[in-house]
């Protein structure tokens, strides 16, 4: 027997679109596709649609939306799981096909964002595999048109990717063999994955006399897979005979709209306009405003609109029974500024509105009808989304979740500053008791004062109807305070109305606001917030306080799916007024309920309105918040994943080793109290199955998200052990740990859980810090006060013969022995108890290359080099004078050289003043020239470096063409111009090394002395205007430093060895 299912009307109405394309038919109006449903207003055809299991023709007209149950989403970047309606054919059917898809097609830069309607599905060719060229081809049911008039196939297209290839329609009579192409497109269409979509509706003249005809959709593979083509809202029938009217134009004022159009000779019982709301769907909701015109008018004023409000507008022709309404033209419209009526509600989420960007907020735009003022520069209301990218104060997003907020950026100003932020001016004429509302969040330890002022229209006195100072939420993501203030002092009246800021003491003090209301006072507040997270036999509840619940408040159990308007709960329990909390007992393990909650008032002001929330109840060990508990370590489970259910899905999140989708199969959660703070041992073992991992969360609301450690097999090796070592734990802290798996059914695992108390070092690192001096340094991450340093030449490791290993109690070890110019590596370990062998393990290895041995140059000395450089080579110098003083440091003059000067060179000379490249640099070939010669340059430390890269193209000594010159050069340190005050009977400091304090005593007043690293950096500064001073260099690194010292305008530079 055969089954017939009936097209819902619902999915028919395609059509409303202004991106609708001819390619065949010439007039310029949109086209009318039948079952256009428009307000109130069905069109229905004279035939009726059906679709057959069995696969038989379906008569015209057909339509298919895509998203009925016999088309089933993918998902992933495989699309895994696609299926499409059995009446249609993909081929082929994996890799490169087309399949079904809700959203975004999970590839950056290419798909759509969402099908036509939003939400819905659609069908894409996935251009991830294949090679160029490939084609695959989406057949469609058989189409009965026989008595279609003037057959028509239209559908929608989305072609966006720098890789597009070329997508046809082809159609032939059933029984022919050949395909006749009817459209054809190649290349990118869509700038965007959220561009609209394109309709194109092509005309079947060469088949209007056919009875059953065929249709198929081919893609062909452009050059690469940024090519994800898309089609949805396919339909096959007869033309559309009914026409939009045209040159519709609008006049806005604040409250009304004026309208002119051309009269459409098919609209024979006129016209229908509907004005909606911005936001609201079209085919789902009933306009804001509606109504008829008849066939010989052509002009309208609408009243009745909000001012400096988004609408759109839709004008239909009615072309009577036979040939029904047209598609509608649409035209998005905004009225002027002015006095708005009550209610009035402004949420900030319009495009009237646009986030900022930055930490100064930039780029951000106010509703032109809202004034702002900004006293001083950088301290403004704006609009934002999301987090104000400071941690330590604002919200992390608006009231809805999703939107946009305004607040007041704090950071550039002082404390005390005032910046207003005025609404538009507000009729309250319809209310009997108004009131101004909204929400506000005020977190930051150096919060200021928010307040709200309001004024009759045309006065000049404000009055304040609410202050508050301080801070009021205790972190980012705390629930945003609604305030109700009471303005029935101006009812009847037209008010103004404006938000005062008043900056703290700092930058943390960005306060917020949200959807503001003025509208009737409540009675008893609403709740805004309610959320329940269910465990396994309970189910914690949390809520926003309001201070009018005197009574307390009411939550209701449900099995989930009741109708609470008729049903009875399960069970109802009272929380106390003041709390925001409450634990629900008595609940049964995998199950799923409805809560509701309302706060009471008491007997006159009576109960708020409900609020809703759906949750389920776990096995043990299923989520977050019914895990395993550790109550002890060393632990030890044997488990499998088979004895949970799937409740998480997707990727473990940032910073969990893995990009894999490994939440998507069952997952075990254990949780672990700190007790005292330390590291913790993890390893998940004796795995049965494929691509296991194991992550670790501080919080639930992290799992999927962002990870402390985690790992997950990207291979797919069940034999290896997956092991995180030192996880950090702090005392009395919780911390999750996620079992789970990608692509297996289940997997078999043992999962092994220590503590470690002896903190492992972290941040190897090392710095050069005089001639022939390099310092291995680290950071301790716990109470560790000694470590074993072990280093020796790369590529060696850790415990190899030959290595050096060093017990220090300081996070440093300087090293002056190592071989020049050479690489080495080395491990530390932290060293808790010597004598039990308490260590953490050894972490690294850290490569570094140790400095380069200097060339000493005493006073009055000199050295000079004559050196032809080659190819392929790397070569480094460094000059130290070893007078004492330093004096003028050191001359280098050239007599000749230069460095190859083809194109494309890649030959480079560096000159710095100081111990390494990271002193001053003095020359660069690549920016100051190839030629050398007579060029002269003086160091102020007392040292050269000079660092030589060649390439294999030409050098000094051999290549084609003229080879660059010889380098020939000279490096003194001048004698004879230290002056009295620096003799050696007139002049001293010491002791050289030195602890901390370092004595400088000189004959005359010793007017400045400055203290430099070997890079040049000035690390300190004295003014003594004494002939002795005591210099505290307590707190600078180990290491050689250069201090310059002037006396009578003269100055001379000495070398400081701190130990």
């Amino acid at each position: 027997m055969r089954k017939i299912i009936p097209l819902l009307a619902v999915a028919l109405c395609l059509v409303i679109s202004t991106n609708l394309k001819a390619s065949s038919y010439s007039n310029s109006n949109p086209f009318n596709i039948p079952f256009t449903s428009v307000s109130n207003h069905l069109i229905t055809s004279n035939l009726d649609a059906y679709l057959f299991e069995d696969c038989d023709p379906i008569e015209a007209p057909y339509l298919d939306d895509l998203d009925g149950d016999n088309w089933v989403a993918g998902s992933g970047f495989f699309n895994s799981g696609s299926e499409i309606d059995p009446c249609w054919e993909s081929n082929p059917t994996s890799g490169f096909f087309w399949g079904t898809r809700t959203g975004d097609t999970n590839s950056s830069n290419t798909g759509p964002s969402d099908d036509v309607s939003g939400g819905g599905n659609y069908v894409y060719l996935r251009t991830s595999s294949g090679n160029d060229g490939d084609l695959a081809t989406l057949q469609g049911p058989t189409i009965n048109v026989g008595t279609a008039t003037d057959p028509i196939i239209s559908f929608y297209y989305h072609m966006f990717g720098d890789n597009m290839g070329t997508l046809s329609l082809e159609v032939r009579e059933e029984g022919d063999a050949d395909w006749t192409e009817v459209f054809s497109l190649t290349g990118q269409q869509q700038t965007s994955s959220a561009d609209d979509w394109i309709q194109e509706t092509v005309a079947l003249t060469d088949f209007d006399t056919a009875t059953n005809i065929e249709f198929r959709f081919l893609g062909e593979r452009g050059d690469g897979s940024l090519g994800n083509m898309a089609i949805d809202e396919v339909y096959v029938g007869s033309a559309p005979t009914c026409f939009d009217p045209e040159n519709i134009a609008i006049t806005t004022d604040a409250n009304s709209i004026d309208l002119v159009w051309d009269l459409a000779s098919e609209a024979s019982e006129g016209y229908i306009w509907e004005v909606y709301e911005f936001g609201n769907n079209l085919s789902d909701e009933n306009p804001f405003l509606d109504g008829t015109v008849g066939s010989t008018e052509n002009t309208l004023t609408i009243e009745g609109l909000q001012a400096g409000s988004i609408y759109t507008l839709r004008l239909l022709s009615d072309c009577g029974v036979d040939d029904g309404l047209s598609s509608g033209s649409l035209i998005e419209f905004e009225t002027e500024c002015g006095v708005v009526f009550t209610p009035y509600v402004e949420n900030f989420d319009g495009p009237r509105w646009a986030t900022g960007t930055t930490d100064a907020n930039d780029n951000m735009v106010l509703d032109e009808c809202w004034e702002n003022d900004e006293p001083v520069d950088g301290f403004f209301w704006g609009t934002r989304t999301g987090n104000t990218n400071s941690s330590d104060t604002g919200p992390n997003q608006d009231f809805n979740g999703d939107g946009n907020y305004i607040y007041l950026r704090s950071n550039s100003t002082s404390s005390g500053e005032i910046a207003s932020f005025k609404g538009p001016a507000a009729n309250l004429a319809n209310l009997e008791e108004p009131s101004i509302s909204f929400y506000y969040h005020m977190y930051g330890e150096d919060m200021g004062t928010l307040s709200l002022e309001a004024r009759t229209l045309g006065d000049t006195d404000w009055v304040e109807v609410f202050s508050i100072s301080g801070q009021q939420q205790e972190s980012n993501g705390d629930f945003w305070e609604e305030v109700v203030a009471d303005i029935t002092d101006f009812a009847n009246e037209t008010i103004e109305f404006r938000f005062l800021g008043e900056s703290g003491s700092s930058s943390a003090s960005q306060m917020a606001i949200d959807n503001v209301s003025i509208q009737e006072a409540p009675s008893c507040f609403n709740l805004t917030e309610f959320d329940v997270l269910g465990g396994d036999v309970f189910a914690n509840a949390t809520w926003n306080n309001s201070p009018s619940a005197s009574e307390g408040f009411i939550i209701n159990i449900y099995e989930s799916g009741a109708n609470i308007e008729v049903d009875d709960p399960l069970f109802t329990e009272i929380a106390e007024a003041g709390t925001s909390e409450f634990e629900i007992t008595g609940l049964e393990p995998l199950n799923d309920y409805l809560a509701t909650i309302q706060a009471d008032c008491g007997a006159e002001n009576g109960l708020s309105n409900l609020r809703q929330a759906v949750f389920s109840t776990f096995n043990t060990g299923d989520a977050c918040g019914a895990a395993i508990e550790i109550d002890e370590v060393p632990f030890s489970d044997s488990d499998s994943t088979s004895n949970y259910t799937s409740i998480y899905s997707g990727l473990p999140g940032s910073e969990c080793g893995s990009t894999l989708q490994h939440l998507n199969q069952n997952d075990v959660v254990y949780r672990y109290t700190a007790e005292e703070s330390g590291g913790l041992d993890i390893t998940l073992k004796d795995i049965s199955g494929t691509y296991a991992g194991v992550f670790v969360y501080d919080t639930c609301d992290d799992i999927g998200d962002f990870c402390l450690d985690g790992f997950g097999n990207a291979f797919g090796d069940g034999s290896s052990d997956i092991n995180l070592i030192e996880v950090p734990v702090e005392a009395g802290e919780n911390y999750y740990i996620v079992v789970s798996h990608w692509l297996n059914t289940s997997i078999d695992y043992t999962l092994e859980v220590d503590f470690i108390s002896c903190a492992r070092p972290g941040n190897l690192g090392d710095q050069i810090t005089g001639p022939a001096e390099i310092e291995l340094f680290w950071d301790a991450l716990g109470d560790e006060t000694q470590w074993e340093v072990e280093y020796g030449l790369t590529p060696t490791q850790q415990g190899d013969e030959g290595n050096t290993t060093v017990l220090v109690d300081q996070e440093s070890l300087i090293l002056d022995d190592l071989e020049s110019t050479t690489n080495y590596r080395f491990w530390v370990r932290g060293v808790c108890d010597l004598e039990t062998e308490d260590y953490s393990v050894w972490v690294g290895p850290h490569n570094f290359r140790s400095p380069i041995i200097p060339i000493e140059i005493g006073a009055g000395e000199s050295y000079e080099e004559v050196y032809c450089y080659g190819n392929n080579e790397f070569k480094e110098w460094l000059f130290l004078s070893t007078a004492d003083p330093i004096e003028e440091g050191l001359l280098m003059t050239w007599n000749s050289g230069s460095i190859e000067d083809l194109a494309n060179s890649n030959d480079v000379l560096r000159i710095y003043d100081g111990f390494s490249n990271e002193g001053n640099l003095l020359w660069d070939s690549d920016d100051d020239g190839v030629e050398l010669t007579d060029l002269e340059f003086e160091s102020t430390t007392g040292a050269f470096y000079m660092i030589l890269i060649t390439d294999i193209a030409q050098s000094c000594q051999g290549g084609q063409g003229e080879l660059p010159e010889e380098f020939d050069f000279k490096v003194s340190s001048p004698t004879d111009i230290s002056t009295t005050d620096f003799d050696a009977d007139n002049f001293s400091y010491y002791p050289n090394p030195i602890e901390n304090i370092l004595n400088v005593n000189a004959i005359n007043v010793i007017d400045d002395i400055q203290l430099f690293d070997i890079t040049g950096k000035k690390v300190k500064a004295f003014t003594p205007n004494n002939n002795q001073i005591q210099l505290n260099l307590e707190g600078i690194p180990s290491g050689t430093y250069i201090m310059k010292v002037e006396i009578n305008g003269e100055s001379e530079n000495f070398k400081v060895i701190k130990k």
